[in-house]
């Protein structure tokens, strides 16, 4: 297990440049980079390393790529990969909602085109 190669994992799954994630840790880009490199990391920054990815400690010493993947190609189907973060519920609950509102509104519309057509047809 190498903590700072999961954490450099997990940042680009989020979408966030080495750059950037440093910022929202204040501290600078070559920090962060040496911090990716180390195998281990102390507990305070690890913590708040996941706090700013939005999972715990031990999600990141325990994250594998490789799982996940193998985890995602036995559902069946088709498998790409679009920076989706694994604990990302909010995200998904959003997605589903909005499926849920469009195939309310094609049932309405459905509704009224058959309602039209019925009327059309008794003239």
């Amino acid at each position: 297990m190498h903590v700072g190669r999961n954490i450099s994992k997990l940042r680009d799954l989020k979408g966030l440049k080495q750059e950037e994630f440093a910022k929202l840790l204040n501290m600078t880009q070559q920090a962060m980079s040496r911090l990716e490199n180390k195998k281990e990391i102390d507990e305070d920054m690890l913590n708040q390393i996941a706090e700013k990815l939005g999972m715990t400690a031990d999600g990141i010493r325990q994250f594998s790529s490789d799982a996940t993947i193998n985890s995602i190609n036995q559902q069946g189907g088709n498998v790409y990969v679009e920076r989706v973060f694994v604990n990302d519920i909010e995200k998904i609950e959003e997605l589903y909602s909005k499926i849920i509102k469009e195939k309310d509104e094609m049932i309405q519309f459905l509704k009224k085109e058959n309602e039209v057509l019925k009327a059309a047809k008794k003239k």
